[in-house]
C-alpha cells in the first residue's frame, strides 16, 4: 500500500516537472527549443539541483523564493537585459553540476557572472592605445 503511494507521488512529481517543461517550451524561441530541451535533460539528472511544483529553484537543499525555472532556463538561452529573480544563484549551479560548454549558447557561465567591457583600441600614428 505505502509502495502505491510513493508510485502515486513520483507520478504526480513527474508531472509537475513536465509540466514547467511544457511552460518553457512555450516561452523558448525556436531556435532554442533543442538546447532548452537538452539543459533540461541534464537538470534532471543533477543531484544538487531541482525544483518544486511552484517552479522554485532548489539548489543544495535550498529553495530560491521568488525564482522561476522557466524564466531562468528562457534567460539563459537569451540575452536579456533584466535578471530573472535567482539568475546568479542559478548560473553559479550550472557551473558547478558543469553544464556541457555545447548549450551554453550566449557562454554565460564563462563570462563569471559580469558584464565583460572590450577594450577599445585607438590609433595614433605608429602605435596602439588601449583605455
Amino acid at each position: 500500500m505505502e509502495s502505491l503511494k510513493e508510485n502515486l507521488k513520483e507520478s504526480v512529481v513527474k508531472t509537475e516537472k513536465e509540466a514547467f517543461e511544457d511552460e518553457i517550451f512555450k516561452i523558448v524561441p525556436t531556435r532554442y527549443k533543442e538546447k532548452a530541451k537538452n539543459i533540461f535533460q541534464f537538470l534532471k539528472l543533477q543531484e544538487s539541483f531541482s525544483w518544486n511544483s511552484d517552479g522554485e529553484i532548489i539548489y543544495k537543499n535550498t529553495v530560491i523564493p521568488g525564482s522561476n525555472i522557466a524564466f531562468l532556463v528562457n534567460d539563459f538561452l537569451r540575452n536579456r537585459k533584466s535578471a530573472p529573480e535567482g539568475r546568479y544563484v542559478f548560473l553559479r549551479a550550472l557551473n558547478d553540476v558543469n553544464l556541457p560548454k555545447h548549450l551554453d549558447v550566449n557562454k554565460k557561465l564563462y563570462q563569471n557572472n559580469k558584464i565583460i567591457k572590450k577594450p577599445i583600441m585607438y590609433a595614433r600614428r605608429n602605435a596602439w592605445l588601449i583605455l
